[in-house]
């Protein structure tokens, strides 16, 4: 067990069994990083896609999707957004991302 006060930052691996005791709602944000794998390397491009993922579908029924939009939701207004394109287009590469995802 972990002793944490409001505002602490709690980082650890996405497949950590965890859970919290006591308290009130609470802002939880999920961040994953992966470094891109290059083309190149088939075995890697496999790797990476299977850990996105995996992380992707996120059951969203249990937070306020209006303003934590889910993953698909995310990429789906992504093309009006500069900044998102080339984080939609590796994914489209990896294959996690379909035509039907983003529509």
């Amino acid at each position: 067990m972990v002793a944490t006060n409001p505002g602490d930052v709690i980082a650890f691996d996405l497949h950590l069994l965890h859970c919290s005791v006591g308290g009130a709602r609470r802002v939880a944000w999920s961040v994953e990083c992966l470094p891109w794998p290059g083309l190149r390397k088939p075995d890697r491009c496999e790797a990476v896609r299977a850990l996105v993922a995996d992380a992707v579908d996120v059951d969203a029924g249990r937070y306020d999707t209006s303003r934590w939009p889910p993953w698909r939701a995310w990429a789906r207004g992504a093309s009006a957004i500069a900044s998102r394109a080339i984080a939609v287009q590796r994914l489209r590469i990896l294959g996690v991302l379909t035509e039907d995802d983003l529509r």
